[in-house]
């Protein structure tokens, strides 16, 4: 009888680490959709712009945030403080970012969640050197 016990509690303990896993988002690129809802007279973002940022993501973390809508981007020096919960999908945290052209840095704070391949949620540009000021706020949406 103990046996059937110890077997049946290994199959529960297995069965439910296995369900932790199941849950963490894929591996890939994922995109997000964003709309300017605030831009600061100092940006060179306005209120109504639009653009795409593409995810890239492996084990559950942030490699990479591409953009092709945002001069520049691409070529800054990027650091990168997310976290995604694998429960939910949802990303919190922000990625610092060095300007070289113009000596500024700032950060690019994000929230919201990874579904299908796409992302929805919130941001924040915020200028960190040389002042400290929100430059911009924006939606993603059209997640279809």
């Amino acid at each position: 009888m103990s046996k059937i016990i110890s077997a049946f509690l290994v199959f529960t303990l297995c069965f439910f680490s296995s369900l932790k896993t199941a849950s963490a988002i894929d591996d890939g690129i994922y995109t997000g959709v964003f709309k300017m809802i605030y831009g600061h007279g100092h940006s060179t973002s306005k209120k109504g712009d639009t653009g795409v940022f593409e995810f890239h993501i492996t084990n559950n973390k942030i490699l990479k945030i591409k953009t092709p809508d945002i001069v520049g981007w691409n070529r800054n020096a990027i650091r990168y403080f997310f976290k995604i919960n694998s429960t939910t999908n949802e990303l919190s945290g922000y990625c610092s970012v060095s300007d070289a052209s113009n000596g500024s840095t700032y950060n690019v704070e994000l929230k919201g969640i990874f579904i299908n391949k796409k992302f929805a949620g919130e941001g924040k540009v915020m200028a960190t050197s040389p002042e400290s000021v929100l430059l911009n706020k924006f939606v993603f949406e059209d997640i279809n």
